[in-house]
């Protein structure tokens, strides 16, 4: 393991590109939403995929699983990060993640 000195880091912060990623984490917790669609593994799945693709994210992989008697989680492993969604139905409540990275050059 390398140890660094603290003037090593400062310098390599100061590097401009190591900022040539930017990225956005969001994290929502829904109310009131619709019991059926959150306990309906397929539409969420096709969701995930919409959202990404609205995004122009790459999805890698996409899985889920039906939680009995009830609830989903899905997530779109993207290349450039995750897209999830945990559901609970019987209280009308979703939490969703989103984080996604981007270079300068995608923009």
């Amino acid at each position: 393991m390398e140890i660094y000195k603290k003037s090593q880091i400062l310098s390599s912060l100061r590097d401009e590109q190591k900022f040539s990623h930017q990225s956005k984490h969001l994290l929502l917790e829904l109310y009131k939403c619709d019991r059926e669609k959150l306990n309906d593994e397929s539409f969420l799945r096709c969701i995930l995929n919409r959202a990404a693709k609205l995004a122009n994210a790459t999805v890698l992989n996409l899985i889920s699983n039906k939680f009995e008697p009830q609830g989903v989680t899905a997530i779109a492993l993207l290349a450039e990060s995750h897209i999830s969604i945990h559901t609970w139905p019987e209280s009308n409540y979703s939490a969703v993640d989103i984080f996604y990275m981007w270079s300068e050059h995608d923009a």
